[in-house]
């Protein structure tokens, strides 16, 4: 699960490179996550390309920022319902594309939960 807050800079941990079809052939995979709302049936769906931290052999260390700017292919994206959402993150050759199509493979899928900006302590 994904916990991001809404107006921050978000930081997590996923396991993408070792199930990197990319990476397992000696190439440099970048990533596209999409967002999908569970609340409206999908009508919000967002794709965003992370700002990629680091990589070890257990995990990928992953920013995106939650705000009303988009940059989608810098790591901003918004987000602006709070509650739960569906992440897929897809596999892909290029640093800029956003399009699900031009992607190699899904690697990973989950849960996300946005939550606004009154901080939660886990």
């Amino acid at each position: 699960m994904i916990f991001i807050q809404q107006d921050q800079l978000n930081h997590f941990a996923l396991t993408l490179m070792e199930k990197s079809t990319i990476a397992q052939t000696g190439g440099t995979p970048f990533y596209l996550f999409r967002f999908t709302y569970d609340l409206n049936n999908g009508l919000t769906d967002k794709k965003v390309i992370p700002y990629y931290i680091s990589s070890n052999t257990r995990y990928d260390y992953i920013q995106i920022e939650e705000d009303a700017i988009e940059n989608l292919t810098g790591g901003t994206v918004s987000l602006p319902h709070e509650g739960w959402y569906t992440y897929e993150v897809y596999e892909q050759t290029s640093q800029y594309n956003l399009q699900l199509s031009a992607t190699t493979s899904l690697v990973e899928h989950g849960k996300a939960w946005i939550s606004g900006t009154t901080q939660i302590f886990f």
